[in-house]
């Protein structure tokens, strides 16, 4: 299968997932999908970053680009990292995975129709048949879930954005200690 194809499935994968999620009130089952959406995204963000990422800084004018789509699994990472942490019937749930889905589909708009495209042309079938090959190898030692460090690797003004998102009280006189205790306790 090629890099796009697998890529795209797994895309739809964790759309279905959001999908399910809405339709559903009962906290177990919340947690259920959630718990996938965290494994699926871990996996999926590991094996972009490691494999494809690299390919398309190697072969594609799009430096910017691959900064911003590194920035934005960044943001994904920390929420799955509190998400992680919470119990579905925690206040903070429900926004955090709409949070969450919202970043991930406008996430996999920029790569579906303006990423995926340039390197559709950018490289030959054979090697996006290649690097589908090493991204399949790569999901077998991926990350299933997000590390404790994830919210580190935020700067102070990223976390007190992500707290505003959430309706995080008093976080604006928080220190980004601080703000890191109180996203994931």
């Amino acid at each position: 299968m090629d890099a796009i194809t697998l890529l795209e499935q797994d895309h739809r994968t964790v759309d279905e997932l959001f999908e399910r999620f809405e339709q559903t009130t009962e906290p177990a089952q919340r947690r259920d999908l959630v718990d996938t959406m965290i494994e699926e995204l871990s996996i999926h963000a590991a094996i972009e970053e490691q494999e494809l990422y690299p390919v398309m800084r190697r072969v594609l004018d799009a430096e910017d680009d691959v900064e911003h789509a590194e920035h934005e699994h960044a943001e994904a990472k920390a929420i799955l990292a509190v998400l992680a942490q919470l119990d579905a019937e925690d206040e903070r749930f429900e926004p955090l995975v709409s949070e969450l889905s919202a970043d991930v589909r406008h996430h996999v708009e920029e790569e579906e129709e303006e990423l995926f495209p340039k390197l559709r042309e950018a490289v030959s079938e054979e090697e996006l048949n290649d690097l589908g090959r090493r991204l399949e190898q790569a999901k077998e030692h991926a990350p299933t879930k997000p590390s404790a460090a994830e919210l580190d690797a935020l700067s102070r003004d990223e976390l007190y954005e992500f707290a505003g998102k959430i309706d995080l009280a008093g976080r604006s006189d928080m220190t980004k200690q601080e703000l890191m205790e109180a996203l994931a306790p």
